[in-house]
């Protein structure tokens, strides 16, 4: 849905972000998804949806969405991810009565992917039918 404050990784002072989602189950990738680069900006808004399957939402699956800075030379620039549990997002009463829960948490490293701290948040909305 949206990110908020991130870390410019530009010399422009802005980034080029876009979100990597990978859906994994005791160590097996299930779907990956990827969303458009949103253009010299640390507040980027992606109106896009993607569909899971039911049993995307078993126990023990869990949605990683990582943000990355697009670079046009050289390699990506990894600015943070969340882990979301998709069990407690099926399970949430809000999603039963509403429909939709929205999560918004601060992004966090990977050392692996990244020796930069992390800045800024991730919202996303999760809609159940």
């Amino acid at each position: 849905q949206r990110a908020d404050g991130l870390r410019a990784a530009d010399l422009t002072g802005k980034s080029d972000p876009f979100v990597r989602a990978f859906v994994e189950r005791g160590g097996e990738l299930l779907v990956t998804m990827e969303t458009s680069v949103r253009w010299e900006t640390v507040n980027p808004l992606w109106e896009e949806e993607f569909e899971l399957a039911d049993d995307d939402l078993e126990r023990g699956t869990t949605m990683r969405l990582e943000v990355w800075d697009k670079d046009k030379i050289g390699a990506d620039d990894f600015l943070g991810e969340i882990v979301v549990d998709m069990a407690s997002i099926a399970a949430d009463p809000t999603v039963e009565a509403r429909g939709e829960l929205v999560v918004e948490r601060v992004l966090e490293p990977n050392s692996a992917k990244s020796s930069n701290a992390p800045k800024g948040s991730l919202t996303v909305s999760f809609r159940y039918s």
